[in-house]
Formats: C-alpha cells, structure tokens, sequence
C-alpha cells in the first residue's frame, strides 16, 4: 500500500479480491491502520466471487484454472452442439438449419448464466443448467421474447407496447 500511494498518488483506491482472501484482507487492513492510519482509510476492499465450474472449484495454485477467453470458447462450442441435439429433437419451435439463431442462443445462454449470479458470489457454470427451456436461464428468456413479439405481431401492434394495455400496475412501473 505504501509503495503503491508512493508510485502512484491517490486519494482512494479500491482493492478487488476474491471472497477468500476477506479475512487476509482484514488482517492487512488493521496492521495498515497502525502504520499508515491515512492510507488504511484511503483504501476500500471489494471482495467477489469466483468462477467456478459445476465440478469444482478454479485454483491457480493447482493448476485447475481455465482463462475466460477458453472457457468462452468451449461453452460456446459445446453449447452450440447442444442446441442442436435440443433443437432437432422434440422441440419443434426451434430450427436447427437457423445457425444464427443457435448462435445467438448460445451466446445468451452464457451471458444470462454470469449475469444471474448475485454480486459478491460465486459463479457456477453449467451446460445444462445455462440451455434449460424452462425456468431461470438464457434460452428461456429468449424464447419468450420471441413468443411475446410473435403475438405482438399476429395482433397488429407494431412498435413499442402502449403501457396503458398492461393492466398490472406493477408491471407497468418497471
């Protein structure tokens, strides 16, 4: 911290961390506080969670890290083969010949599977988990718009939704 304030000026700075070093980082802070009393004070931990896949946990120590970029690509990868088996299997309302709509479906299954998490804690990965039809995952949310606009459009409205059509005034004030 003292040769970081010294290097480069600052008047706050954040430290961000995974959540297993919280307790380390209590233990550095305090003794900064006997030390340096106004760098301790200029000084905000943010803790994260970490990515993880469903069969265990990363860790660079044990050399069982995959970078992002690799495991973008990989997710993608398989999540695409994995589309088409669903796609050509019992779901109609998908067409495995649409390799842009399969794109764009793994591409969201990724994104809404990290985005999901709640900050601060972990992020589990998972194939299957990320490409269920049902429920809380990308594919689903995706399927739903386009039903929701295909109806839209087989009722004539064209554009954004009139709110004063939505009766729930819950909704409404979204």
């Amino acid at each position: 911290a003292v040769l970081k304030s010294e290097r480069y000026p600052y008047n706050l700075t954040f430290v961000v961390t995974g959540n297993e070093i919280i307790e380390y980082f209590k233990v550095v802070k305090a003794a900064l506080e006997k030390l340096r009393p106004d760098l301790a004070m200029s000084i905000i931990h943010v803790p994260h969670g970490m990515m993880r896949l469903k069969g265990g946990k990363m860790s660079s120590r044990t050399g069982d890290v995959i970078r992002a970029e690799d495991l973008l690509e990989n997710a993608h990868t398989g999540l695409i083969d994995r589309i088409h088996q669903i796609m050509s299997g019992e779901k109609d309302i998908w067409r495995a010949e649409n390799q842009k709509t399969v794109e764009m479906v793994a591409l969201g299954a990724i994104k809404y599977s990290i985005l999901r998490q709640s900050a601060g804690k972990d992020i589990i990965f998972d194939f299957e988990t990320s490409l269920s039809f049902n429920g809380d995952s990308g594919p689903y949310l995706q399927y739903t718009h386009a039903r929701a606009k295909s109806a839209l459009q087989k009722a004539g409205i064209k554009g954004a939704v009139d709110k004063s059509m939505i009766l729930n005034e819950y909704i409404v004030n979204i």
